[in-house]
């Protein structure tokens, strides 16, 4: 009996990961990455990797960490410069990707930059 428990112990264990796995890489299948941030006087030039079946891409940037009087720009490619920025001052930038169909993904990481 004590045998049978464990197997069935670890066949759960199993299937549950295997769940677990496949719920993370269905809720993260549209997840940005930056490839690269170039900082230039009052402007930012944002890379990000494209992601298929993805008809757009929200940039959004705030000089606050917590995102309050945020700008969002929508675009289409992985390569956008985001102009008329103020000089000294601290960025926080994030991305998402947007189906063909509406959906959203979830925000990339936030990237901090100082405009020169």
């Amino acid at each position: 009996f004590f045998v049978f428990c464990i197997v069935c112990l670890s066949d759960s264990f199993y299937i549950l990961a295997h769940f677990q796995a496949f719920v993370n890489n269905f809720f993260n299948f549209f997840q940005i990455f930056f490839r690269d941030l170039k900082v230039k006087k009052k402007k930012i030039n944002i890379r990000f990797k494209l992601v298929s079946n993805v008809s757009k891409y929200q940039i959004m940037y705030s000089t606050k960490k917590s995102f309050k009087n945020k700008k969002v720009v929508t675009v289409r490619s992985g390569n956008v410069t985001i102009k008329k920025l103020k000089r000294k001052k601290t960025y926080f930038i994030r991305v998402r990707a947007i189906s063909k169909n509406g959906k959203a993904g979830a925000w990339s990481v936030v990237k901090k930059v100082r405009v020169k």
